[in-house]
C-alpha cells in the first residue's frame, strides 16, 4: 500500500497476474483463460475453446488454455427471452406481406383448434440479411399471436449454441417449466428433479428436493426462483394430505405477491389456490375470485409471457369444469 491515507492504492502481484498480462499480449481480442479457471468456472465444456499454444516470456508451463465464448444472458423473469420486444403504440410498418402469410396460417390453427383438430402443424421460416429487420418481425408475430390468446413460446438462438447438441429442446423445456430463471446448474437441478419426482408419483422425494431448492432460492435472494419453488412444493405436500405446511406456503406466496407486486407470484398463488379447491375440497379463495383472476389475466403481458404458469392455470380451470 502506497500513497497518503486518502488516496492510498492497491496493487496485486503474483503468478495468476503474470499470466493473465501475458494472455492479454498473446491472445489480444478473446476472453481466455487457464485450465485451473475453466474448471471452477463449473461452465458445461462448450462453453471453451482450446487456444493454440504459445511461447510467453516468464511463463513456464501454463498448460492448456482456453478461449470463453460468450454466450448470451437474457433476463427472463416475466418476459419473453427476445432481445426485441413490440412496444405498445409502436406497430410493425412496411411488412404487410409477411405479417399476411402469418395471419392466414394463424386463422388456419384457430380455425382447427376450434373444430377439435390436434394434429395441425406449420412452419414459417423468414430469412434476410442482418439488419433487415427480421426480430423486429417476430416480435410482432409473438405480440399478435398473444393478442388472439394463444399461448406463445419464444427464445433466440446464436451462432455458439450450434455446439451444444439439442439446445433448442433444452432452452424449450426450460422455458416450458420455468427454470429459465435459475442461474447457477445447482439450482436448475434442484427444481427440475422436484418436477421429475413429483410427475413420476414420488411425492417424498419431491418434497425433499423442493426444500433444498428453496433454501437455495432463500439463499442467493431470488425473488422468480423463490416463486416457482413454492409452487413446485406445494403440490407433492398436497397430495400428501401435509394441509398445514401447504397452507403455510400459501402465505408465503400470497405475501410475497403482495410485497413485491409482482403479477406472476399473485399467478402462482391463484394456481395453488384451485389445486386445493380440486384435490382438498377446501376453498383458500372463493373459485369466483379464482376465475376472475384468470379473466383478466389475459390483460397482463408479464403473466401471458409466463408460459408454465398460464398452463396451470388453464390446466387446473379445464380439469374443475371436467
Amino acid at each position: 500500500v502506497v500513497g497518503h491515507p486518502v488516496r492510498h492504492e492497491y496493487t496485486v502481484i503474483g503468478r495468476k497476474v503474470d499470466l493473465a498480462a501475458r494472455l492479454m499480449m498473446h491472445y489480444p481480442g478473446v476472453v481466455s483463460c487457464d485450465s485451473e479457471t475453466c474448471y471452477y468456472s463449473k461452465l458445461p465444456a462448450f462453453y471453451f475453446n482450446e487456444l493454440p499454444k504459445k511461447a510467453m516470456k516468464g511463463v513456464k508451463n501454463p498448460g492448456v488454455l482456453y478461449q470463453f465464448m460468450a454466450n448470451k444472458q437474457q433476463i427472463t423473469v416475466g418476459k419473453a427471452p427476445m432481445s426485441v420486444e413490440r412496444e405498445e403504440g409502436y406497430p410493425l410498418l412496411g411488412r404487410e406481406k409477411e405479417i399476411e402469410v402469418y395471419s392466414s396460417m394463424l386463422k388456419g390453427f384457430l380455425e382447427a383448434r376450434a373444430a377439435g383438430h390436434k394434429n395441425y402443424n406449420n412452419v414459417l421460416i423468414y430469412e434476410g440479411p442482418i439488419g433487415y429487420g427480421k426480430s423486429r418481425l417476430l416480435a410482432e408475430v409473438v405480440y399478435r399471436t398473444a393478442k388472439e390468446g394463444v399461448r406463445v413460446i419464444s427464445f433466440e438462438l446464436a451462432k455458439t449454441d450450434i455446439k451444444q447438441s439439442n439446445y433448442a429442446l433444452q432452452t424449450l423445456l426450460a422455458i416450458v417449466m420455468s427454470v429459465q430463471n435459475c442461474k447457477s446448474y445447482a439450482e436448475r437441478e434442484r427444481v427440475l428433479l422436484s418436477i421429475v419426482k413429483l410427475c413420476s408419483g414420488a411425492l417424498h422425494d419431491s418434497i425433499q428436493y423442493g426444500l433444498r431448492a428453496e433454501q437455495i432460492s432463500k439463499l442467493t435472494n431470488r425473488r422468480g426462483l423463490d416463486m416457482l419453488v413454492i409452487s413446485v412444493l406445494h403440490t407433492p405436500l398436497l397430495l400428501t394430505q401435509r394441509y398445514e405446511e401447504c397452507v403455510q406456503l400459501m402465505q408465503s406466496l400470497e405475501y410475497l405477491g403482495n410485497r413485491t407486486r409482482i403479477s406472476t407470484a399473485k399467478g402462482w398463488f391463484y394456481a395453488g389456490c384451485f389445486d386445493f379447491l380440486l384435490y382438498s375440497g377446501f376453498a383458500f379463495r372463493p373459485f369466483e375470485e379464482c376465475y376472475t383472476f384468470v379473466e383478466e389475466s389475459q390483460s397482463d403481458p408479464n403473466l401471458v409471457a409466463d408460459k408454465s404458469l398460464m398452463m396451470n392455470l388453464y390446466s387446473a380451470l379445464a380439469l374443475w369444469y371436467a
